[in-house]
């Protein structure tokens, strides 16, 4: 009875073996002939277009929530009219939602598509609005304690359930922001969700997709800016990044993994990265050219929409009066696209080096030093490349450029060719420029100056202080930089000994680079005055030399002079870029992976 049993278990036990193996090749059969046969399609790839290009300026886009919809602010037909705007994606035209007076910026919708959130700025009525999506009767949720400066005006998200509006604001007793939650059923509901200690403010809160944490970034005095989360439920915020780089526009990814951003990391101005929520690890995402902002992402994740800022700038050429007034009328060498044409003259005076975007992608060129016969010489198509400066011989060009997503400099020939990565153990190399002797090359890294030998190499720390845009005297014994915490310029031996102070700014430098260093002195661009001044070695102070001409006032009513200056080796001319017109147009892009 036994045996007859366990023969009969063993029968089925084959049995049963048999039939997982012919269900096993049945579906390797199947498989065979559905997918490998007939693979799955793969998926769409990301495809890039031009989503508003009317007259004016358009930026701030935000999607509805089923992604069809997006609305906008656009200063409309006649310039600086600032109102929110919401339009059908492939529709012609948008339809004007907001008409109060002041200018209205980034609306937000709610979760359930009814009304669109946004910020008013107005001597009188500044706050937070809310208006009905399909149009209305506009109501004031909230008047800011004690007003808002404008970098931290374009900070407001809705929660996922459409209890509360995130924005930012600081109470009577604190002296800077925080990120405060404002319940939209009774605005009187105000609560606090972040209040960071010490000279630090909070901005840009976007709520993750399960409305638990909001993401933020937090600034110091001193420009370090991470991303931050902060729960809900209570308790200190986690730091994300370490990097100290600036971030802005955050958005989640709708499964919670990445945050999709904007930031000028790595001295990529205006370019878009994603941040991995599990590591902290930041990637470039594989389009946008720079001056990119205002990023928004579906709330399904397969359309993202950001603002693209271009500029369109007049390269003039100045004669340095020999008495101090108004220069003679400048002469237009050329015009080019993109903010910042850094122009530089060759140490022979021949020629000039300066980056454009005129051909899609911002690349080095060099002209003759009247303008004419411009010739490309990088081919990189879409990494940031910037900062041009020639080497003492007049042959070489260095420059940087972020072709990996983050900074190095390379050298490349006047006459063309390709250009060779220097190789060096330092961090995110920016700001390059020769000695005079050509054996070195300086550099600013992790917020001080060092230098390497002109062919790349171990690099050597030469300041101690936060600062950076080095460039050696004429006679090469001294370098000059810029210290970043009081603005002012700095002297160091280049043969050893202590720096010193040269002269302090009078004001805030609106550019890094809007200064030029010669033999008697350094010439500046001064912001207020909107003038080019000279602070003379001997004399030891400041005279205004001449004030350039206008040009394009942009919407903030700051004549932006461009990001260089540069005096020809003679001493007779100064180079400086006019602001022609700028440029804001909102892409689209389909298809999105993350």
């Amino acid at each position: 009875m036994a045996v007859s049993t366990l023969s009969h278990y063993r029968n089925r036990g084959i049995i049963a073996l048999v039939g997982v193996t012919l269900v096993a090749e049945v579906a390797g059969v199947v498989w065979f002939h559905v997918f490998r046969r007939h693979p799955r399609p793969a998926p769409p790839p990301m495809r890039i277009v031009l989503l508003t290009n009317y007259p004016g300026h358009q930026r701030n886009p935000s999607f509805s929530p089923d992604g069809n919809r997006i609305a906008f602010v656009w200063d409309g037909e006649k310039a600086f009219d600032w109102h929110i705007y919401v339009g059908t994606i492939g529709a012609k035209r948008p339809r004007r939602l907001t008409s109060g007076p002041g200018r209205d910026s980034t609306p937000v919708w709610s979760p359930d598509g009814r009304y669109i959130a946004f910020y008013r700025d107005n001597e009188r009525d500044s706050g937070i609005y809310a208006v009905p999506a399909a149009g209305g009767s506009e109501r004031k949720l909230h008047t800011p304690s004690l007003g808002l400066p404008g970098w931290l005006v374009e900070t407001l998200d809705w929660s996922p359930d459409g209890k509360y509006l995130a924005f930012v604001d600081r109470r009577p007793n604190q002296e800077y922001y925080g990120i405060f939650l404002l319940a939209v059923d009774n605005p009187q509901d105000i609560r606090p969700l972040t209040t960071p200690a010490g000279m630090a403010s909070d901005a840009g809160p976007s709520f993750s997709p399960d409305g638990k944490t909001v993401a933020f970034n937090r600034s110091t005095h001193d420009d370090v800016n991470d991303i931050f989360l902060a729960r809900l439920a209570g308790g200190e915020p986690e730091r994300l990044t370490f990097d100290h780089e600036g971030y802005y526009h955050l958005n989640w990814t709708p499964d919670g993994a990445y945050i999709v951003c904007g930031s000028d990391r790595l001295g990529n101005r205006g370019r878009l990265w994603k941040v991995s929520l599990s590591s902290g690890q930041v990637e470039p995402l594989p389009f946008g050219q720079g001056g990119d902002a205002d990023l928004t992402l579906s709330r399904d994740g397969r359309r993202l929409a950001y603002t693209h800022f271009d500029t369109k700038v007049s390269i003039l050429r100045y004669e340095i009066p020999r008495t101090q007034g108004q220069s003679a009328p400048p002469t237009e060498l050329f015009t080019s696209m993109g903010a910042g044409p850094t122009p530089q003259y060759s140490p022979d005076g021949k020629r000039i080096a300066f980056q454009s975007s005129r051909t899609g992608t911002q690349e080095i060129w060099v002209c003759d030093s009247d303008g004419s016969n411009p010739r490309q010489l990088t081919f990189f198509n879409g990494p940031q490349v910037r900062a041009p400066r020639w080497s003492p011989d007049s042959r070489e060009i260095v420059f940087e450029a972020t072709p990996e997503g983050h900074g190095a400099l390379y050298v490349v020939s006047a006459e063309g060719g390709q250009p060779h990565r220097l190789p060096t153990d330092a961090s995110y190399p920016s700001s390059p420029s020769w000695s005079r002797d050509g054996k070195w090359i300086y550099f600013t890294s992790a917020l001080k100056v060092w230098k390497m030998p002109a062919g790349g190499g171990q690099a050597v720390q030469v300041t101690k202080d936060v600062g950076g845009d080095p460039f050696e005297s004429p006679d090469g014994k001294a370098l000059y930089y810029l210290k970043y915490l009081d603005y002012s310029f700095q002297k160091i031996p280049v043969a050893g000994g202590e720096e010193r102070l040269v002269f302090k700014l009078p004001h805030h430098p609106l550019f890094r680079h809007s200064w030029a260093l010669t033999g008697e002195g350094i010439y500046f661009y001064d912001l207020p005055t909107r003038s080019v001044e000279f602070f003379n070695f001997d004399a030891h102070r400041v005279a205004q030399i001449f004030k350039p001409s206008n040009g394009y006032i942009p919407p903030n009513n700051v004549y932006i002079p461009g990001d260089s200056l540069a005096v020809s080796p003679n001493g007779r001319w100064i180079l400086m870029d006019q602001l022609d017109d700028d440029i804001f147009k909102i892409m689209l892009v389909e298809n999105f992976r993350w």
